[in-house]
Formats: C-alpha cells, sequence, structure tokens
C-alpha cells in the first residue's frame, strides 16, 4: 500500500532552506516553493520492518535542524494467498494452511511452526523460510491444504524436499536428493 505524508517548512526571516535526506530507495519527495514537502512510497514485501528515514534543514545563515521519522512497513499478503479476511494477530486460512500472521511477516503455521513468508505479488506461490531449512519454495499447485503436505525446493540444497505431516506424530520430510526420510 503506497503511504503519503506532507510536511510544511519554513524561516522566518524568509532565507532558503536546504533539504536534505537519508532514506530508502523507494521513498521518493517533491518540494514546493510555498514550503510543502510531500513524501510518498510504495514498498515492497523485501522492505518490511521499521525504517528511520532522516531529514537535515539548512538556511542561509547556516541554522540547521535534524529531526527523524520512523516509518514501519507492515508485511501484505496478496488475496489469492488467503482464504480469510486479512487480518494480524489471528489465525487466518491460507492455501498453505492455517497461520498466525504478525505485522512484521513471520508467520506461525500449525505444522511447520514459525516461517518468514515472501510471496509472489499474486499469491500463487511463496518463499518461505525457517530456521531448520533456510529458504523453499511451494505453490499451490504442489500443497495440500487438507492433508497439510506438499513439495518444497530448497534453495540450500537445490534440492526437492517433501514435507508430510502424520496425525498424532511430528512432521516428516522425504529428502529427494538422499532418497530418505527424517524429522522435520
Amino acid at each position: 500500500e503506497e503511504f503519503a505524508y506532507e510536511l510544511n517548512i519554513y524561516d522566518h526571516d524568509a532565507n532558503q532552506i536546504w533539504f536534505y535526506h537519508d532514506s530508502p530507495q523507494w521513498f521518493e519527495y517533491q518540494s514546493y516553493q510555498s514550503g510543502k514537502l510531500t513524501f510518498r512510497g510504495l514498498a515492497d514485501n523485501a522492505s518490511v520492518g521499521t525504517h528511520q528515514i532522516n531529514f537535515r534543514l539548512k538556511d542561509d545563515h547556516d541554522l540547521e535542524n535534524t529531526f527523524s521519522l520512523f516509518l514501519k512497513v507492515n508485511a501484505v499478503l496478496p488475496g489469492k494467498f488467503l482464504e480469510d479476511e486479512f487480518a494480524y494477530d489471528t489465525w487466518i486460512e491460507s492455501w498453505l494452511g492455517k497461520i498466525f500472521l504478525k505485522d512484521s511477516g513471520w508467520a506461525y503455521h500449525v505444522n511447520l511452526g514459525w516461517i518468514l513468508l515472501k510471496p509472489s505479488q499474486d499469491g500463487d506461490f511463496l518463499w518461505l523460510w525457517n530456521e531448520n531449512w533456510g529458504w523453499v519454495w511451494t505453490t499451490k499447485v504442489i500443497w495440500n491444504k487438507e492433508s497439510q503436505s506438499g513439495h518444497l525446493f530448497s534453495e540450500a540444497l537445490g534440492s526437492w524436499l517433501y514435507f508430510k505431516q502424520l496425525i498424532g506424530e511430528r512432521p516428516i520430510i522425504f529428502m529427494q536428493n538422499e532418497k530418505d526420510w527424517v524429522d522435520y
């Protein structure tokens, strides 16, 4: 979602004001002779987190003022990924299964545990990260929500994995390159 912010600046002696900022690439600004500054931007899911934006204003007499703004970019999941209304800090249904979504991009999946989600723009596939397996890729075509099982491509291993949740037991993974089942 695009953000926009306006700031009005002026010098009480009518001196010219110089404006400097340190900000992410997706952060844009426009200045007007009236002293109005307009900031806007569209951050992607790779920019999730809190960004400190530093400003410095200086006039012709070298009078200076500095300040910072903190801009929080929340994770947004595409509608095709979700089956429920989009919400943070609650359990929601997705084609990957039931997840508890945090605004940081982290989610708790009932079988996969804590995962960091990086879905595609359309929501049909996603990269997810967990501390056991690193980055893995899957799509709703090869993931079975009902059985909570499916294929995952491991970036670190350069190979396919098959995740399977057994009722009443710990999940297991079949490692394609080793032709062996291991505990998740």
